[in-house]
């Protein structure tokens, strides 16, 4: 069933996505989206967009509906010093919105 819920989600981050932006499973559970012409405020909205639209993935297991959601990290290279820095600016943003409670946006 991991498998599955994971196919979907990466399938539904790329449906409202731009020719330009690109998906890519980071690891295990993890998404990387790369928004190359959004502002850091343009990420945000579209962070929030996405995070939404999980919550419509319909997937059941063992007749119970499934609750999908989304933690997300935004970093946006104008507010660091390089990738290494925006990667982990980004993903402290994820793992303080896991450590809040799930299913939010933080920016880093």
């Amino acid at each position: 069933m991991g498998d599955e819920i994971l196919y979907a989600v990466g399938q539904m981050l790329l449906e409202p996505l731009r020719d330009e932006d690109v998906v890519a499973r980071w690891g295990g559970n993890e998404f990387m989206v790369l928004l190359p012409t959004a502002n850091a405020e343009a990420a945000v909205n579209i962070a929030e967009r996405l995070r939404t639209k999980a919550t419509e993935i319909d997937m059941q297991a063992q007749g119970d509906k499934l609750i999908i959601s989304l933690s997300v990290g935004v970093a946006s290279i104008d507010k660091c010093t390089g990738v290494d820095d925006l990667m982990s600016t980004a993903e402290n943003g994820l793992y303080q919105a896991k450590h809040m409670g799930r299913d939010m946006v933080v920016v880093g």
